[in-house]
């Protein structure tokens, strides 16, 4: 059985890079191979930005939750730092990038455990692999393999696990699906390929999400949650929203979403 696991896996992770461009697309380091992607243009948020101090407000339950992220000046996130009510850390990370400003790894820690990933891209700065070593915590050590579309979206996460004999088996696949204007509309959950969720999203004119669906499957509703903003910088980036779920199956409360950003 043990090897039968391993052949699939092997033949899994053959597909996935197999989908890449012809050729070989693993970056190398050198000084003229700067990554052209980097997190803020990921993420959507406009300006060459420092940090961003996000306090969200949890109406119903009454407590306070932040979160800072700083960022180098390349936009890429250096490290991030959660904090609770009373303004205590409760977890943390930091990456460190390459010559060419590739993430290569990340180490971090948080109530439960403590953690480092390490990465491989593409040429083009999407992360091909991930591969996370827990150490002393209830998680067991995991790989995520990527797929991306020619505009450089993700379109798949699937991740394996490490059992107690170092042998890795298929946990669950994330699948993506996007509009003509990149932002994602689709996301499907699979655990060990039988789907088990699907949450479907709707985006204002600048591209933020203003509604965010769950199903159960094969359709059968489940929360829904729409999101309001009030206010914006001068670069467009929203700095108030209110997030509203639905019915009771909400995952979430209510909550009011602070976001400070300084700029370099």
């Amino acid at each position: 059985m043990k090897n039968l696991i391993l052949i699939l896996l092997s033949l899994l992770f053959f597909s996935c890079t197999d989908n890449q461009e012809t050729g070989d697309t693993t970056h190398k380091n050198t000084s003229k191979n700067k990554s052209p992607i980097n997190d803020l243009k990921r993420d959507g948020v406009k300006g060459n930005i420092k940090t961003i101090f996000e306090a969200t407000y949890h109406l119903e339950n009454n407590y306070k939750t932040g979160e800072m992220i700083y960022y180098n000046k390349y936009g890429n996130i250096a490290r991030g730092v959660s904090y609770n009510d009373a303004g205590d850390s409760t977890a943390a990370y930091t990456n460190i990038y390459d010559n060419d400003n590739y993430k290569i790894s990340e180490t971090g820690y948080n109530s439960l455990h403590k953690f480092t990933t390490s990465f491989k891209h593409d040429i083009k700065g999407n992360i091909l692999e991930e591969e996370t070593k827990d150490y002393g915590g209830i998680e067991s050590d995991c790989k995520n393999i990527f797929r991306y579309d020619s505009n450089n979206n993700e379109t798949e996460n699937i991740s394996v696990k490490v059992d107690s004999s170092d042998t890795y088996f298929f946990s669950q696949k994330l699948v993506y699906k996007y509009n003509d204007t990149q932002n994602k509309t689709e996301e499907y959950y699979y655990q060990r390929d039988k789907l088990s969720a699907k949450d479907t999203y709707i985006y204002d004119s600048r591209g933020n999400c203003i509604e965010e669906k769950e199903f159960c499957p094969p359709d059968s509703l489940k929360s829904v949650i729409t999101y309001k903003y009030t206010s914006f910088d001068k670069f467009g980036n929203w700095t108030t929203k209110f997030l509203y779920p639905s019915n009771s199956y909400a995952a979430e409360d209510s909550m009011k979403i602070e976001r400070s950003i300084q700029y370099y």
